[in-house]
């Protein structure tokens, strides 16, 4: 590879694509240009939605796609993988309890309810993948937990600055 890096054929284009950079050895990260991509703006996601609507074949309610476009914050790999999911409904069953939350009442049905969403999710993974690994479904659902976790405390936070009193449900 740093040999074809160093000297590639001829009209030939090479994209490596990580979202850990840090990660790439430094004799690959010196022979490559780095092109960040930054998010899609509000109104092109917007479009792109009606059209990965029609693709699926399943329309999206205004809701869902609302609150899909929020989450995945101008990334479409993010919001059609937050809608395979299902992580709309994971957060209709969560901002209540959230809610309750931030206005210091605990919900004892919290907790078991976030580890059955993470536990449907694996079990629903491994079964549509052969081969997939319950273990790495599992952490792929904690992740998609947590940042459901920190969008909705990001809400609630911008609720605040704003000197609102409603949190997001």
């Amino acid at each position: 590879l740093l040999k074809t890096l160093e000297e590639p054929p001829d009209g030939t284009v090479i994209i490596l694509v990580t979202s850990s950079e840090e990660m790439l050895l430094p004799t690959i990260r010196s022979r490559s240009q780095r092109v960040g991509f930054t998010p899609l703006p509000l109104e092109a996601m917007r479009e792109w939605a009606k059209g990965a609507a029609v693709r699926d074949g399943a329309p999206i309610a205004p809701e869902e796609r609302d609150w899909l476009l929020s989450f995945a914050a101008g990334a479409p790999g993010v919001f059609v993988s937050a809608r395979d999911g299902g992580l709309f409904a994971w957060n209709t069953a969560l901002a209540p309890m959230l809610s309750k939350l931030v206005q210091g009442k605990y919900d004892i049905s919290l907790a078991p309810t976030m580890a059955k969403l993470i536990d449907e999710y694996a079990e629903a993974w491994v079964k549509a993948h052969k081969n997939a690994s319950k273990e790495a479904a599992n952490h792929d659902a904690a992740e998609w937990l947590f940042r459901l976790l920190g969008e909705f405390f990001r809400g609630v936070l911008r609720s605040a600055a704003m000197g609102g009193q409603k949190t997001p449900e």
